[in-house]
């Protein structure tokens, strides 16, 4: 974790963009430093133009914010921040959902839960892995957001049943990220999931 935040620390450009803010931010939420992550994440609710729509990827990172400023105690913003999330993603119940690398599919789905609309947010997770299906890079990611919804949203027995099988694919999980991740904390006092954070011997 220290080498990882030494690197992030070292990420400086005149603009931080689409891959700047993420790295910071992200490395920010697994040391549960949720105020440094928000002032990193602020960019992502306004356009880098003003009158034009959201960009794509701060559409995609509203809901980590959502998440900072839930854990950081600021359920207003939280929720200001989650709606304004489902509104630039999905703006109607006819519009579509881009299926592309920017996984904006997940992003809804974890706003709903973020929200509390559990059933919504399993429909959109769930959906998600099905838009994914033969994508081997995305669908990974498809299905750790999903366990991550079923974590958010109390379906505890299906989050942890989907872990061992995202410990062993490409572009899955780890361990280390088990532990780190604050998604995961509504887990974290399950023996069974105390048991998947361990690192296995090779």
């Amino acid at each position: 974790m220290d080498d990882a935040s030494k690197l992030a620390a070292r990420i400086v450009t005149p603009n931080d963009g689409p891959l700047e803010i993420p790295a910071k931010a992200t490395q920010f939420f697994y040391e549960r430093r949720f105020d440094a992550a928000i002032a990193q994440l602020q960019p992502t609710k306004t356009p880098s133009k003003p009158g034009q729509p959201l960009e794509e990827w701060k559409k995609a990172y509203l809901p980590l914010l959502g998440y900072c400023q839930q854990l950081a105690g600021k359920a207003a913003d939280a929720h200001a921040t989650f709606s304004l999330a489902i509104q630039a993603i999905k703006p109607s119940p006819r519009a579509s959902v881009p299926i592309d690398h920017t996984l904006l599919p997940c992003a809804l789905a974890l706003s709903y839960a973020g929200l509390g609309e559990k059933e919504k947010a399993l429909t959109e997770a769930r959906k998600a892995v099905t838009d994914y299906q033969d994508d081997a890079l995305d669908k990974p990611a498809a299905e750790i957001v999903l366990a991550q919804v079923e974590a958010q949203v109390g379906n505890i027995d299906g989050a942890i049943a989907t872990l061992p099988h995202l410990l062993e694919v490409p572009a899955g999980l780890t361990p280390g990220l088990l532990r780190l991740d604050p998604y995961w904390d509504p887990l974290r006092k399950d023996p069974r999931f105390q048991e998947l954070c361990e690192e296995k011997p090779r």
